[in-house]
């Protein structure tokens, strides 16, 4: 639970499927390395994790990006350090959660908003220990919201604020493809691919449309 993926956070685990929840980390527990902060979690397995956060409006910490990782499961924390972009001073990011493939290679999504629109994709090869940059978007939309998804380590999908861009990558963000949806879609929330060909967009104001052909065109249902 967090008021923002700005403030702080407090994470719970649960070892008998949701019965019974006890706090690992969060604000407030005076434990050392607690979780900084709330934001996209996603733990690859029970004892590593990552969490983003998002820079605010006002520009504090205009040149870094904030990603903590756990090795316990969530009940230390430690900042991990990500190449910023030397042609990007952005004054606000949203670090997305982060998604694997194996134990080794994930994809970090990073959205950067004011001066340009852009997203940009992180890899790792080695489980998350270091990242690298790939190719970076500029102009993905109107505003900082951005839906992503990757099928695989190559095939992902990004759609971008709200001019309805979708944008495909067959090599793993290397390079992207702009694609033109049939129908104007806005306000997108979550995306998700299930095959190359057939995936499902869902929108704010809880609207589901459906593409079989890779997202060139797209059906309510």
């Amino acid at each position: 639970m967090s008021g923002g993926h700005s403030q702080s956070g407090e994470l719970f685990h649960t070892e008998d499927g949701g019965m019974h929840w006890f706090e690992v980390s969060g604000y407030g527990t005076n434990r050392p390395n607690q979780l900084p902060f709330g934001g996209s979690n996603y733990f690859r397995d029970t004892v590593h994790g990552w969490t983003g956060r998002s820079s605010d409006q006002w520009g504090n910490y205009p040149d870094n990006l904030w990603l903590v990782k756990t090795r316990d499961g969530g009940k230390t924390w430690f900042h991990q350090n990500l190449p910023f972009p030397e042609d990007c001073k952005s004054n606000w990011k949203f670090i997305h959660a982060p998604q694997f493939f194996d134990t080794k290679n994930g994809v970090l999504p990073v959205t950067f908003s004011h001066p340009k629109n852009a997203f940009m994709l992180y890899i790792t090869e080695d489980g998350g220990e270091t990242w690298k940059q790939t190719k970076m978007l500029d102009n993905i939309g109107d505003g900082y919201a951005m839906a992503v998804t990757f099928k695989d380590r190559n095939h992902g999908w990004a759609f971008g604020g709200d001019r309805s861009k979708l944008y495909k990558t067959t090599d793993g963000g290397t390079s992207w493809a702009e694609i033109t949806p049939n129908i104007y879609l806005t306000n997108t929330s979550q995306i998700q691919f299930v095959t190359d060909k057939i995936g499902f967009l869902l929108t704010n104001n809880n609207h589901l449309y459906k593409t079989i052909d890779g997202g060139e065109n797209w059906v309510q249902i």
